[in-house]
């Protein structure tokens, strides 16, 4: 039985990997957060896509709780698949409704994608052992198995 926390046992090169591919997407994608806050903080009016009919700044919002705060939660490992769900989702709206059906060239979507793959990958493979899902939700030390 899997929870939300689990995952496998990893050599300590597949481990190493993991936590660099949590790294270099959290940062990656935190760029693009930080640009949307200061956007959201900023005195000229909100443009931005308008989710569901929500309003463009809890569009923003969203956006930046997908690309910045849960993207924290991963960098630290913790509820590492739970929290990679909402880069997912963000990336995937972005790509699709935002880039595809906009008529953006490859070159602009690419970045959405790319970030969709990897936290789609993160979300699958889970963070690893340098993590705090394996500190905290470990059954016994080292022994990581399903």
């Amino acid at each position: 039985m899997t929870y939300i926390g689990s995952h496998r046992k990893f050599s300590l090169v597949q481990n190493l990997v993991l936590l660099i591919v949590r790294v270099v997407a959290v940062v990656g994608l935190g760029t693009h957060g930080y640009a949307k806050i200061l956007t959201l903080m900023s005195t000229d009016p909100v443009r931005f896509v308008d989710f569901l009919g929500l309003g463009p700044k809890i569009s923003i919002s969203l956006a930046i709780f997908g690309e910045l705060v849960a993207p924290a939660f991963v960098l630290l490992g913790i509820f590492t698949r739970f929290f990679s769900m909402f880069p997912v989702f963000t990336m995937f709206y972005a790509l699709f409704f935002v880039h595809i059906l906009g008529g953006d060239p490859f070159n602009v979507a690419e970045p959405s994608m790319l970030y969709l793959l990897l936290f789609l990958m993160i979300c699958t493979f889970g963070a690893g052992d340098l993590s705090l899902d394996a500190v905290f939700f470990s059954k016994k030390r080292g022994d990581y198995r399903d």
